[in-house]
């Protein structure tokens, strides 16, 4: 018998948002179609096979957010991935922290070609295991999966699982005895670049849900010299409060390195700087905005 698992339930709020989204708007029927037959593959605690970005075959499970927003989209987050195809270029070197079952890695692979390289980072073993098959069953060759985290030393952290949504698991740097299920080792990216002897990183995606702090706090090195070009960081406050920091200090960190606050302008196809702050927001080196 099959083990039940949490699943992504569509509550009122994840409702109202959906039916206020620009591809909801323009293909209504198409998009409330989509929305009921994921309801009735999470009621079946069902598996899906999909096809991705055109040629990629991936799984999709009911417990993962990312599994239910492709679905529904395409791609998880539909103005991000606007900005990758319009960005990213062959031979680009990428970092994906926080790459959880691997879709923004796939969507990154295609475009950087095959001299091109990522490292995924994703410390939640069951999670790992997922984006492997994505990368395996797909023979991608550049793209490196890493069951590992990053952080601000090395050792080793908390792993607290979010049955209900997996996108949502997150980590804690100390022993607290409350929640967690398994620890993951952790290295910082100072260390991980001079082993690989990376001379630049292009682009930098963090989304670790809260522990964006901790990942920046190793990459002192790195940021000091502005090797790494692009950070996409997301700023979720009530995930960094849980982890003992915030918004603003992330935002000061990067600043005081020489990174400016950016949004990306399609019709100069490039990075303009910014004043607000988004959810996932982008710094961007001296030396790219020239």
């Amino acid at each position: 018998m099959r083990e039940k698992i949490g699943l992504t339930r569509l509550h009122s709020s994840k409702l109202r948002w959906f039916f206020s989204h620009e591809i909801c708007r323009k293909h209504p029927l198409r998009s409330c179609l989509r929305l009921i037959r994921w309801e009735l593959l999470r009621i079946a605690n069902g598996r899906l096979t999909y096809r991705y970005d055109d040629n990629f075959r991936i799984t999709l499970l009911p417990n993962e957010g990312a599994s239910r927003l492709t679905y529904y989209f395409g791609v998880s987050e539909p103005e991000l991935f606007r900005v990758y195809n319009e960005f990213l270029r062959p031979r680009m070197t990428i970092v994906d922290a926080g790459a959880n079952i691997g879709l923004h890695s796939l969507f990154f692979s295609k475009r950087v070609g095959e001299e091109g390289k990522i490292y995924a980072f994703e410390p939640a073993k069951m999670i790992f295991r997922r984006m492997m098959e994505h990368i395996q069953n797909n023979h991608v060759k550049n793209i490196e999966g890493l069951c590992l985290a990053l952080g601000a030393k090395q050792g080793s952290a908390e792993i607290v699982d979010n049955k209900e949504d997996t996108s949502r698991t997150f980590l804690r740097p100390s022993p607290s005895n409350s929640g967690a299920t398994s620890t993951a080792a952790v290295e910082t990216l100072d260390a991980f670049a001079k082993v690989r002897g990376l001379e630049k990183i292009d682009f930098l995606k963090i989304d670790v849900e809260g522990f964006e702090s901790e990942i920046l706090e190793g990459a002192l090195s790195l940021l000091s010299r502005q090797v790494i070009k692009v950070i996409q960081i997301e700023l979720d406050e009530r995930s960094l409060d849980r982890a003992g920091s915030e918004k603003s200090a992330v935002v000061s960190l990067l600043i005081k390195k020489g990174y400016s606050l950016c949004h990306w302008h399609s019709p100069s196809k490039g990075f303009v700087r910014s004043t607000k702050e988004m959810y996932n927001s982008f710094f961007v080196a001296p030396d790219v905005l020239r």
